[in-house]
């Protein structure tokens, strides 16, 4: 399946360069940080430390004023900290060693986006994709490293997104993961056991919760710049 979606990226890259119009680039860059801490008594207990970072680009060409295609890839980074003596995110103290989660996700989607509604500076857009994505995690406490279990997913998605023209080649775009339609499949597999072990499961509707690096925020920021 990974090869069939590769080669149908390729063949889409070429067709859309020999039919494009106008070029746009565009995406967006997340980056979350948070610290936790909390009171029993006259104690103050500290929490986890999260840190994450996402990058989002994506390259494109209209193909006439309504009708766009492209390719938007994705990378994510994450981690989540606790010293020895602070609590888990489900509350428990962490008696051992520090303790450190972090995960790396990827993405690769050809698109399609096709303007449905105009009013002055706003615009109304519909975007669907075929993608493929995997998430890797490890988890190390003290001197010790484990890898957790992987993903590898593939689903096709329809998401609504609001324009807004700054200017004629520059646009700021909002959606939402809430409102975005995806159905697809994720396979799980273990490698720390022996023989290792793989589980699927198929999701589909709106909100679904997957693993990608598109995923996960209730509201996107981006930007895209048309030449």
């Amino acid at each position: 399946m990974k090869k069939i979606i590769i080669l149908f990226a390729m063949i889409w890259a070429t067709a859309t360069l020999v039919n494009a119009q106008q070029l746009f680039l565009g995406g967006s860059l997340g980056v979350e940080f948070a610290s936790y801490n909390a009171k029993s008594g006259g104690t103050t207990l500290d929490g986890p430390f999260q840190l994450g970072l996402t990058i989002t680009p994506k390259v494109g060409f209209y193909l006439n004023e309504k009708l766009a295609v492209g390719m938007q890839a994705g990378i994510g980074l994450a981690s989540v900290k606790v010293a020895k003596g602070h609590f888990y995110p489900d509350g428990t103290i962490n008696s051992g060693d520090d303790y450190t989660e972090s995960s790396f996700s990827w993405e690769v989607t050809p698109f399609v986006r096709f303007n449905l509604v105009e009013v002055n500076k706003f615009a109304f857009l519909l975007e669907g994709g075929l993608g493929i994505y995997g998430n890797s995690n490890k988890f190390k406490s003290g001197s010790h490293t484990t890898d957790k279990p992987s993903i590898f997913g593939f689903g096709l998605e329809a998401l609504p997104i609001l324009s807004y023209n700054v200017s004629e080649r520059l646009s700021i775009e909002v959606s939402s993961d809430i409102l975005r339609f995806a159905v697809g499949r994720e396979t799980e597999t273990d490698k720390s056991t022996s023989p290792k072990t793989k589980g699927s499961a198929t999701y589909f509707g709106l909100g679904a919760n997957t693993a990608s690096v598109l995923r996960g925020s209730a509201f996107t920021v981006g930007a895209v710049l048309k030449f």
